[in-house]
C-alpha cells in the first residue's frame, strides 16, 4: 500500500483549519503518513476582551492548540494514532470503524473494574449517561438494563499482550468506543507489535461473558437495510414528515466531554452559509437541509459537520462530527427495531436478548429447595426475617447484623438476612419496582465476595452465627454453595420472566453468571407466598 494512499483517511477540512504539514515517515518500516499541525488564532482569546473590560488593564494571551495524527498499515489494515489534543480530529469520521474500540474493550477489560461507561437510551430524546466510578465496578453494579446500548467502555486491562503492562508490570486502563485511549509503545517495532496484539484480541478472543451483551448491538451491515432506512430518515427529514417527533436531537459519543467547555457550535451544511449557535437544537439542524432536493438531504446530512468551539463565536474548535451524528433516529422493517445512533444504524440482536429470556426462565422455573413461610400483609421486611426461625426450623436470622466492610472499617457488611438449612444465604427483599431488587443482586455479590476474600470477615461472620443460640456454627473456612433470592412480589405473585420486572432480568442474568463463574456459587430465586389471613 503506498503511503499516499493513506490520505483518505485525513480530515483535509480540518488539516487545513490546522494549517497541517503532511510528511512520509520511514523508521516504521510500514507504508505510513504523518500530519501535524496547530490552531494558532491571529486575535487573543475571547476572555481576555472580558478580562480588560472589568479590570480596566491590557490583557492579551493566545492559546494554540496541536495535534497529530499516525496513519499506518499493519498487516493490510489501516489504523491511524492520534498524538495531542487535536490529534484524533484530523481523522476523517467516515473512515472509522464505529465497533472497533468496543469490540476490543468487551475482549480485554476486566468486568470487574468498570471505571467508566456511556449508555445511549433509543427513543428517549437523545438522553446519554455518562457514568465515572473512580475505583472501578462490577459491570452489573451499573445498572444496565436490554433497551440501552453501551456506546463507551473503560476499565482496567485484563487481556491483551501489550508493551506497557510488560515493561512495567502495571494494569494499563483502557476506554473503548469506536477508537481506543489507551497507552501504547512509543518505538516502532513496540507499537506496531502492540497494534498486532489489539487485532489479534479482536479476531480471536471471545467476549467476556459478562461483557457480552455489549458486543451484540452491531451496525446494520446488510446493504438492502441500510438503504430502507436511510429512506425512512430520508422521509423524516421532510418538513412535511409526520415522522419527524421520531428525531431527537443528541450529542455524539466522542464530543460529549467536551460539552462543559463549549460556548458555541460550528454549524456547515451544503448549500447554507456557516453559521455559529449558542444552543444546538433539531430545527438547527434540520432546517437548512429542506433547501436539498427531496432524495439528498441524508447525503447532505453526512456531508454536514458541526463543530463544538470554545468562543462564544464559532471561533477556538475544540471537536466536531458530522451532522448525522448529532441525531438518533427509530425506525421499524416489519418486527424489527432499528435506532440511529452517532451516524451509524444499530439493531440489538434478538438473538442475546431471547438468552437472557432463557436464563432467566431456567433460574424462575426451577423448584424452590426450600419452603419459606408466607408473608402477611402488615409485616415489615424486619419482622417477616425475626418470625422466619419460628415458623420454620433450621433457619438463623441475622437481618441488621454484619461484619466489618474490609475496605471501610466503619462500615458494616450484612451477609445475609436468613441463614438457611443447609447453610444457604438467603437474602429477603418485597420489591414493587426494579430499584430495590437491583440492590438486592448487588448484596447477593458483595455477599459471596466479602467471604472469599476476607479471612477476617469470614471469622467475624462465624462468629456472629455461633452467638445467636440456636446450635448453629459454620467451618472456618465455610463458603456458600448456594444463594437465595427470596422475593415477594406486590400482591405474592409467582415469579416468572412476564412477572420479573424487565429491568431487573439482564442484572439477574448477570448476577447468576458471576456468581457461579467467578465464585462457584449457585444463585436461587424464590418467590415468597402472601400469608392467608
Amino acid at each position: 500500500m503506498r503511503p499516499d494512499a493513506l490520505l483518505d483517511a485525513v480530515d483535509l477540512e480540518f488539516a487545513d483549519i490546522m494549517g497541517a504539514d503532511l510528511r512520509i515517515p520511514t523508521a516504521l518500516e510500514v507504508p505510513a503518513l504523518w500530519v501535524d499541525g496547530c490552531l494558532a488564532p491571529d486575535e487573543p482569546v475571547e476572555w481576555c476582551a472580558d478580562a480588560s473590560l472589568t479590570t480596566g488593564l491590557p490583557v492579551a494571551h493566545y492559546e494554540r492548540r496541536s495535534g497529530g495524527l499516525l496513519v499506518l498499515a499493519v498487516d493490510d489494515v489501516v489504523y491511524a494514532v492520534g498524538f495531542g489534543t487535536h490529534g484524533r480530529h484530523l481523522l476523517a469520521d467516515e473512515h472509522k470503524d464505529p465497533r472497533f474500540g468496543l469490540q476490543f474493550a468487551v475482549r480485554a477489560v476486566d468486568p470487574y473494574n468498570i471505571h467508566d461507561l456511556v449508555r445511549r437510551f433509543p427513543a428517549a430524546r437523545g438522553r446519554s449517561d455518562f457514568t465515572h466510578v473512580p475505583a472501578g465496578l462490577p459491570v452489573f453494579s451499573f445498572g444496565l438494563e436490554p433497551a440501552e446500548i453501551v456506546r463507551r467502555l473503560g476499565g482496567g486491562l485484563d487481556q491483551a499482550d501489550l508493551t506497557f503492562r510488560r515493561q512495567t508490570g502495571r494494569t494499563a486502563r483502557v476506554e473503548g468506543s469506536s477508537g481506543l485511549r489507551l497507552r501504547l509503545a512509543l518505538s516502532p517495532a513496540d507499537l506496531i507489535a502492540d497494534i498486532r496484539a489489539i487485532a489479534e484480541t479482536c479476531a480471536r478472543r471471545p467476549p467476556h461473558v459478562l461483557l457480552e451483551f455489549v458486543d451484540q448491538v452491531q451496525p446494520v451491515s446488510d446493504r438492502r437495510t441500510r438503504e430502507r432506512l436511510d429512506a425512512a430518515l430520508e422521509k423524516m427529514l421532510s418538513r412535511d414528515s409526520s415522522s419527524e417527533s421520531l428525531l431527537a436531537l443528541a450529542a455524539p459519543t466522542t464530543v460529549l466531554t467536551h460539552l462543559a467547555h463549549t460556548q458555541s457550535y460550528l454549524v456547515r451544511i451544503p448549500g447554507a452559509r456557516a453559521t455559529a449557535h449558542d444552543h444546538l437544537q433539531l430545527e438547527t439542524i434540520t432546517a437548512p437541509l429542506q433547501k436539498q432536493p427531496a432524495g439528498n438531504r441524508v447525503q447532505a446530512l453526512k456531508k454536514s459537520r458541526i463543530q463544538v468551539c470554545a468562543s462564544g463565536d464559532g471561533k477556538d474548535p475544540i471537536a466536531g462530527s458530522a451532522a448525522i451524528k448529532w441525531l438518533e433516529a427509530t425506525c421499524s422493517i416489519d418486527s424489527r427495531r432499528f435506532h440511529l445512533l452517532d451516524g451509524h444504524w444499530y439493531e440489538i440482536s434478538q438473538t442475546y436478548l431471547d438468552g437472557i429470556r432463557g436464563h432467566i426462565v431456567r433460574i424462575l422455573s426451577a423448584p424452590p429447595s426450600l419452603d419459606l413461610p408466607g408473608w402477611a400483609a402488615n409485616w415489615t421486611e424486619g419482622e417477616y426475617n425475626k418470625k422466619v426461625p419460628g415458623l420454620r426450623d433450621g433457619y438463623v436470622c441475622l437481618d441488621r447484623k454484619g461484619v466489618r466492610n474490609p475496605l471501610n472499617k466503619r462500615n458494616w457488611i450484612e451477609i445475609c438476612d436468613l441463614l438457611g438449612p443447609n447453610d444457604e444465604l438467603i437474602h429477603v427483599k418485597k420489591a414493587e419496582g426494579s430499584s430495590p431488587l437491583s440492590h438486592l443482586f448487588y448484596q447477593a455479590l458483595v455477599s459471596a465476595q466479602v467471604l472469599a476474600h476476607s479471612t477476617q470477615a469470614l471469622a467475624q461472620f462465624a462468629e456472629l452465627v455461633a452467638r445467636q443460640d440456636r446450635g448453629r456454627t459454620i467451618p472456618d473456612d465455610f463458603q456458600p454453595k448456594k444463594i437465595v433470592l427470596a422475593i415477594l412480589l406486590k400482591g405474592g405473585e409467582a415469579l416468572t420472566a412476564d412477572t420479573l420486572f424487565p429491568f431487573s432480568q439482564i442484572t439477574l442474568a448477570h448476577t447468576a453468571i458471576a456468581l457461579q463463574e467467578q465464585y462457584h456459587v449457585d444463585l436461587e430465586v424464590i418467590a415468597i407466598p402472601a400469608r392467608q389471613p
